[in-house]
């Protein structure tokens, strides 16, 4: 709407009485000219956008007028704008009128270097968004900030025509709330640097926002309103972004809530590059304030980022007195402060200028402290304590670099200790942790159970029956189903169950067998403790002797080799392990005819070799090596489970195991820039797992069984302590990498050929899937004589 035509605007203006719909979204409504524009009583203004009211028109500013009278004009969402100061006048926008009291007008954002009033009328400001605004308020009612997100930053634009642009007045309360921010800049005049409140006649409401800034503010004097209700939230002192200048209480007496608990704090902003004194407050009470501080009073700096390390023990002057009233603060706290900075690596002492209760001086000094924050990680941030002192004298130096990346990251403990994670030597670790979760233990145990158990069977067809060929017919029928109630044991493929009155008689004769197999696996693991995930892949062989003894007692020895290579996550590193394990074992089964039952026990023993690339990630000072180790490893282990038959072709076989591995590492860390060596020396590593399922067994005929397993799986780890380099070659720490459980459930497939009573051909599926992924394939051969 173009008024620039109208000459005498204070006798001319454009009247709107009855409805105006701009549809489109974002829709820009501007005003601007001499003559002013009035939405009457009953009017409709329908839109989702922008009324702009002036324009600058690039440096050549033309004002507007603008009134709205009634808060049931606008309908939808509008953010307002008003632009435009001139030598002759300022563009200016009126909300509500004398007739209709305590009306009700939103925005949903405010801009601009103008002045925005309200007749008898309450302004809520929502929205979710920034809102910058240079010019002045006056309002005829109560302000209100509710939201995350919203934020008025009420900076008045010092320009040689700001004479328009008075403190701001608000007759009512500013109430802030949710995470609101109402933020103050200082109220220039003429130009100059002339200082006038932004804000006064303050009644302020404080549930849970932010109030303050860089500006002086003056206190309402109506002692029948409280002007100061601090009930939640943050009093801002100076500038929230960059920390510059101070709110000043320039007068006035605070009366209402003063008092700061655990709900309420001091925020304050320190940026070094800009500097500040102990002697340069950032919230002055020039009017007499009676703030008082209980226990759990809050009180944050928030530090702005530096180019290298900032310094230790920088001490800031939080709150003063000036207001000529000698100590008129109270401190309750008992030395129970919260006090916090934005860096979990940085914290706050706070103490009173007189150490009583009664104080007019509050100071605050940060402090470094890269062990409070590590939690399970505080002997590697006992060590990081150590290159403090060596960073103060040269923040450039490698002690410097190394504080200065762990403090780019401590915004918050996650990312700290996620940082502090990747210091440790998480190839070696990984090479505990994949040493221990290895294939061999399970295919050992699957293949005795096969020499042990399967041969032992109940109405076990020896050697000469299975050539009988009036019993393979019978056996080849289409149900396996036979005229005398014969019935097969299905677990064990090297045999036929053949259920009759005397099945419950065991074979007490002695048997030989020798199994060998072969399996690749490839697995992708989260990570457990402090030590990151990794992707691996597994090839091995096992190969093993038993001898079937009387009474259901099979005795023999495994042996197998190993090879893993992992590749660590987040470019941590590599390692390749090369695995040697010898396992004797002793196994027993019994059966009542139909059900079977068994049990394995064994002890062995491992040597392993570990090599390797580590990374430790440390901003200008990462170091990679190059590492060998070895190690030794003892592994316990027993299983229990049963075999029963469900009909003459299916079986099932619940079954449970326990294995306990420990095992240890040490070696040489080679510096790939320097080619200097470093010990590492790991702690004992230790690991149980253990697995419940049950396996379901079908006899496709006398020479073939397919098998499926399902259960779950779980895992403990813990792995020890270690000693090793710090980046940069900063000195030996000692670390443990935490501990931590793993759980998953398994599943498998098996299909085993048995051509005759002396060999057993099988190929398998095994996955695992839960906390990590992984998917194996088998291949065996069992002899027996």
């Amino acid at each position: 709407i173009d008024t620039t035509k109208i000459t005498n605007g204070a006798a001319e203006n454009v009247s709107i009485e009855e409805l105006m719909a701009l549809s489109s979204p974002n829709a820009l409504l501007l005003i601007y000219g001499t003559g002013s524009v009035t939405f009457q009583a009953g009017s409709t203004l329908e839109m989702n956008g922008t009324i702009q009211v002036g324009n600058n028109n690039d440096g050549d500013p033309i004002t507007g007028n603008l009134t709205i009278s009634d808060d049931q004009t606008l309908v939808g969402a509008v953010e307002l704008i008003i632009e435009g100061i001139t030598g002759q006048g300022v563009s200016r926008v009126v909300l509500g009128d004398n007739v209709i009291a305590n009306q009700e007008f939103t925005l949903h954002g405010l801009s601009g270097n103008g002045i925005l009033e309200t007749n008898s009328a309450n302004l809520t400001l929502l929205g979710g968004t920034p809102s910058n605004f240079g010019g002045s308020l006056q309002i005829d009612g109560d302000l209100t900030l509710s939201g995350q997100g919203t934020v008025l930053n009420l900076i008045p634009t010092p320009t040689a025509e700001s004479v328009f642009i008075t403190p701001s007045v608000i007759n009512g309360n500013i109430e802030i709330s949710n995470g609101a921010q109402l933020l103050l800049g200082p109220n220039l005049i003429f130009g100059t640097q002339s200082i006038q409140p932004t804000i006064n006649e303050l009644n302020l409401i404080l549930n849970g926002g932010y109030f303050g800034g860089h500006a002086q503010i003056g206190l309402s004097g109506d002692f029948s309103n409280p002007n100061l209700q601090l009930n939640s939230g943050w009093l801002v002192g100076g500038d929230f972004n960059t920390g510059e200048g101070a709110l000043e209480f320039a007068s006035g007496i605070g009366f209402g809530n003063l008092l700061f608990t655990n709900q309420m704090g001091i925020w304050a902003t320190y940026d070094h590059d800009l500097g500040r004194t102990n002697t340069e407050a950032y919230i002055v009470a020039t009017g007499l304030m009676t703030f008082g501080f209980f226990p759990g009073a809050n009180i944050h700096v928030n530090l702005i980022e530096h180019d290298q390390w900032m310094p230790d023990n920088i001490e800031l002057l939080i709150l003063e007195n000036n207001s000529g009233f000698i100590d008129p603060f109270t401190d309750l706290t008992g030395g129970n402060w919260n006090g916090t900075t934005s860096l979990v690596t940085r914290q706050l002492e706070l103490f009173t200028n007189t150490n009583d209760t009664s104080f007019e001086q509050l100071f605050a000094t940060i402090v470094a402290n890269y062990a409070a924050p590590a939690e399970g990680l505080s002997s590697l941030g006992e060590s990081l304590n150590g290159l403090i002192d060596q960073a103060t004298i040269d923040p450039n130096s490698n002690a410097g670099e190394l504080l200065f990346y762990l403090d780019q990251q401590a915004t918050s403990l996650a990312s700290y200790r996620n940082a502090l994670s990747g210091l440790l030597p998480n190839s070696q670790f990984t090479a505990d942790r994949v040493t221990a979760d290895n294939m061999y233990s399970g295919v050992a145990r699957r293949n005795i159970r096969e020499l042990a158990i399967g041969t032992r069977g109940p109405g076990m067809i020896r050697a000469s029956q299975l050539q009988n060929p009036v019993l393979l017919a019978a056996l080849q029928e289409e149900d396996a189903v036979s005229t005398t109630n014969t019935q097969p044991d299905l677990l064990e493929p090297p045999k036929i169950i053949i259920q009759t009155p005397n099945a419950a008689k065991k074979d007490d004769g002695v048997f030989q067998a020798l199994f060998g197999e072969g399996y690749g696996r490839w697995n992708d693991m989260d990570s457990v403790g402090f030590v990151a995930g990794y992707s691996a892949r597994t090839v091995g062989v096992t190969g093993g002797w038993g001898v079937g003894l009387a009474d259901g007692v099979t005795v023999g020895i495994t042996t197998g080799w190993e090879n893993t290579t992992a590749t660590i996550n987040e470019a941590l590193g590599d390692v390749t392990v090369n695995s040697f394990r010898g396992t004797p074992f002793i196994s027993w089964s019994d059966s009542d005819g139909e059900i079977e039952r068994y049990g394995i026990f064994s002890v062995g023993g491992g040597y392993n070799t570990s090599n390797g690339d580590q990374r430790q990630k440390a901003g200008a000072v990462s170091t990679d090596y190059s590492f060998d180790m070895t190690g030794w490893e003892v592994d316990i282990e027993a299983a229990v489970g049963t075999r029963v038959p469900m009909s003459q072709s299916f079986a099932i076989q619940p079954e449970a195991s326990i294995r306990y591995t420990i095992l240890n590492y040490s070696g040489t860390n080679t510096d790939k820039v320097t080619n200097l060596d470093s010990d590492y020396k790991g702690d004992d590593f230790q690991f149980v797992t253990g697995r419940l399922g049950f396996g379901m067994e079908w006899l496709l005929d006398p020479f073939s069984r397919f098998t499926a397993s399902l259960g779950w799986q779980g895992q403990y780890l813990d792995y020890g302590s270690a000693d090793f380099m710090l980046p940069g070659g900063l000195g030996m720490t000692s670390q443990d990498g935490g501990d931590g459980s793993v759980n998953q459930f398994y599943v498998g497939t098996q299909l085993l050929f048995n051509p005759n009573w002396n060999t057993a051909i099988s190929i398998g599926y095994e996955g695992a899937f839960g906390d990590g992924v992984s998917n194996a394939f088998t291949g065996s051969l069992i002899l027996r004589f």
